[in-house]
């Protein structure tokens, strides 16, 4: 049987330092999304030569390499401080965050994308796709959401108002028992400008970590 967890941690370092997610490895080398994500997560019990020689040659490296049985000349090991923590999250809709989060039946994730930090595994991503959230967040940011961090005062978080069909990406604001919200645009919370949440009101998550594409 092949080191499954060797081969999923050198690949995962090698797409982290290329900056490459799953779906755009998988084109490049013409494998099914879900043959490459089983590979990246080391749940593949017997990762096929047919797919592991056309992502060693895209990296330029030997099968022995990804495999870890020689060593990349300029990678780092893998279990360092630094990335002990990598792993792959889901990159969901804003429509999908309720089904995905109470586990229903619903869309699959788009795509998969690495987190550096510890996260629960049911954390999972969302893109910012206007400018409602700006400068802070501008459009094409990547928020990290966390369903168990605990939440804290001016925490950003994900939230279901009722009144509103999709959930809402807003600042929080404890007082007490009470909570507020506000949108993450206004600089200062003012009571003109800050909602109390309601019982029938749900948080699904609060932010822990953003990405940016400076390419966009």
């Amino acid at each position: 049987m092949e080191n499954v967890i060797c081969i999923s941690e050198i690949l995962s370092r090698l797409m982290f330092e290329a900056k490459i997610r799953t779906a755009e490895l998988a084109r490049r080398v013409k494998l099914p999304q879900p043959t490459v994500h089983r590979i990246v997560t080391g749940t593949s019990p017997r990762p096929h030569l047919s797919s592991l020689t056309p992502i060693a040659e895209y990296f330029g490296i030997t099968l022995e390499q990804l495999r870890g049985t020689q060593t990349i000349p300029g990678l780092h090991p893998f279990d360092s401080a630094r990335h002990a923590h990598l792993k792959e999250i889901p990159l969901i809709s804003w429509e999908d965050i309720i089904p995905w989060s109470e586990k229903q039946n619903g869309p699959s994730a788009t795509e998969n994308i690495f987190c550096d930090i510890p996260v629960s595994d049911k954390s999972f991503a969302l893109r910012v796709y206007d400018t409602s959230a700006e400068p802070q967040f501008p459009k094409g940011t990547l928020l990290i959401i966390d369903p168990e961090k605990q939440m804290k005062d001016r925490n950003f978080v994900v939230v279901k108002i009722e009144s509103v069909p999709t959930p809402l990406f807003r600042q929080l604001f404890v007082d007490g028992s009470q909570l507020y919200i506000k949108p993450p645009a206004i600089p200062q919370p003012e009571p003109s400008n800050i909602s109390p949440l309601k019982q029938e009101d749900k948080i699904y998550g609060s932010l822990v970590q953003i990405k940016l594409n400076f390419n966009d």
